[in-house]
């Protein structure tokens, strides 16, 4: 029986899997993204909900650990680059950004293609709070699009699909892991 999950699971994973068209990884802006066929991450971000019940490490439901895998940006260059041009984000992976020192954060969606939650997290790996983040238009000025700010002094900040928080009580003062890989 073991060795049939195991075939199973191998065999989902290779049809997940798909070819990187762009083998030397330059991003010139105009090729779509996608996080969900990469297997490595970087971090899992382990958020507990708000409501007793956190029984399990999954995503089956609200009551529910809510789990993330994902990318770091801890560099400028990486922070500012982010999730562009991404189109495809699986529900269980994200983007975690990490600063230097604590500080009000402001996010915003600029060539971000998908609609993402943006979740602030503190020194303490608690959520400060949670902003929706919608597309915007690419022809949008930089100064009219839409800022996401921190509710207080932010030291990681979380990116995933957009109406995960929501979905599984994630919220203000909900506690954080974060385990590296």
């Amino acid at each position: 029986m073991a060795i049939i999950s195991i075939l199973v699971v191998s065999a989902l994973l290779y049809v997940d899997l798909k070819p990187d068209d762009d083998d030397d990884n330059e991003n010139d802006g105009t090729d779509d993204e996608t996080i969900d066929d990469d297997i490595d991450y970087e971090a899992s971000v382990i958020l507990y909900p708000n409501t007793s019940g956190n029984a399990s490490d999954g995503m089956a439901g609200t009551n529910d650990n809510l789990t993330i895998f994902c990318d770091i940006a801890s560099t400028d260059e990486e922070r500012q680059q982010g999730l562009m041009y991404v189109t495809n984000l699986s529900l269980d992976r994200g983007m975690l950004f990490i600063f230097d020192e604590p500080a009000p954060k402001t996010f915003w969606m600029k060539n971000v293609e998908i609609p993402l939650d943006i979740v602030f997290i503190g020194e303490d790996l608690k959520v400060l709070n949670v902003e929706e983040a919608i597309v915007e238009n690419t022809s949008t000025p930089d100064d009219l699009l839409i800022r996401y700010l921190s509710e207080g002094s932010a030291l990681y900040v979380l990116e995933m699909n957009y109406g995960l928080a929501a979905e599984n009580n994630i919220t203000a003062g909900t506690e954080v892991s974060i385990i590296f890989s």
